[in-house]
């Protein structure tokens, strides 16, 4: 009798402070939960898990704004992997603010503006340009070293802008640094609900708890794969000194960075590299994060120095306060000036 009302009263205590915790620090599992009770129904994700790519932008997902991906899973329309005689092809790497997130209508991204500014002077011997957004919301060096291994080498591209460097700051700037990442990223996950017996066992919050941990894994929403925590294989200290002491050799941007212009060189591709830059004023200087950021841009500045690769000035101060959206992502105004900033290299790197 005595160990039947201690197992009621643990599993009572049990069950209040899984209620306690998913109400608080753990709201991704009262979402999760309520997904396995058919009570919680999320819209179509923008983005989507996938397979060596970590996450990309949801093939096929459609807003009423304007923004669009193709099926082949990123913003705005189809573009033929096949190459045609006498079209340049041109990919643009980088996270939201190559993406155009502030932007609804596809057509006005700083990729599709540099496709018509490119457009009205061609270099000789062309016909055409295609450029392919190629922008990946929140995405740092890592992905985008992966995206082009994996899949955008595959579309023979005559040159790569890469436009990066804000979220990598961010990537080092929280605890536990490892230089994959594996301290700030997370799989996306959107378990489906459940019917019969596992339904029953959701119900409660601590059942749910035990099905999430064992089985289906936590929602992390659409776009929430940045997730800051202590990685499950700690294999990397850091020095003494903290991410300032960290060498290059060890630096994951610099590593990236580096690795991503010369796989892109092996190609036979150029690269054109482009900073990240931030709304004049948004931060202060006493900010931790700004070391990180310039500490970037010279290893931007360095890689830019390597053969095939140049670099397209991008002076934040050019762009007037009013076509800021936010602290770093442009309206659509802002993206075009962008397209014109950047586009004598690109139309350098295409005549070579």
């Amino acid at each position: 009798m005595f160990r039947c009302v201690a197992l009621c009263l643990a599993l009572a205590a049990g069950e209040l402070t899984c209620a306690v915790l998913f109400r608080g620090r753990l709201h991704h599992y009262e979402v999760t939960r309520r997904r396995m009770l058919g009570l919680e129904r999320r819209g179509p994700p923008r983005a989507v898990g996938q397979p060596y790519l970590l996450y990309i932008p949801a093939p096929g997902y459609v807003e009423p704004s304007g923004i669009h991906h193709s099926p082949d899973g990123y913003r705005g329309e189809t573009v033929p992997r096949e190459r045609s005689p006498g079209v340049a092809r041109v990919v643009c790497l980088g996270g939201s603010t190559t993406y155009g997130w502030s932007v609804k209508d596809d057509g006005q991204t700083y990729p599709a503006w540099l496709q018509r500014v490119l457009a009205e002077d061609l270099p000789a011997g062309l016909r055409g340009v295609e450029v392919i957004n190629a922008g990946l919301p929140a995405g740092t060096t890592a992905e985008l070293l992966t995206h082009f291994h994996f899949k955008w080498r595959y579309y023979a591209p005559d040159v790569v802008v890469i436009n990066t460097g804000g979220n990598d700051a961010y990537a080092v700037a929280v605890p536990h640094y490892s230089p994959d990442y594996s301290h700030y990223r997370r799989l996306p996950s959107a378990p489906e609900a459940l019917a019969g017996p596992g339904r029953v066992v959701a119900r409660s919050r601590l059942g749910a708890l035990l099905l999430i941990s064992l089985f289906t894994g936590v929602d992390l929403g659409s776009d929430e794969i940045t997730q800051p925590r202590r990685p499950l294989a700690p294999w990397y200290t850091p020095p003494a000194g903290g991410i300032a002491a960290v060498p290059d050799a060890e630096y994951a941007f610099a590593v990236n960075l580096r690795t991503l212009a010369r796989e892109i060189a092996g190609t036979g591709a150029r690269v054109v590299l482009v900073p990240f830059r931030e709304r004049p004023g948004s931060r202060a200087e006493s900010d931790p994060i700004q070391p990180l950021l310039a500490r970037n841009e010279a290893v931007l500045s360095d890689v830019a120095q390597e053969p095939g690769c140049a670099l397209a000035p991008f002076p934040a101060s050019t762009i007037p306060d009013e076509q800021w959206a936010d602290w770093c992502h442009l309206r659509a105004e802002g993206c075009r000036a962008k397209a014109q900033l950047v586009a004598p290299q690109v139309r350098a790197a295409l005549a070579r």
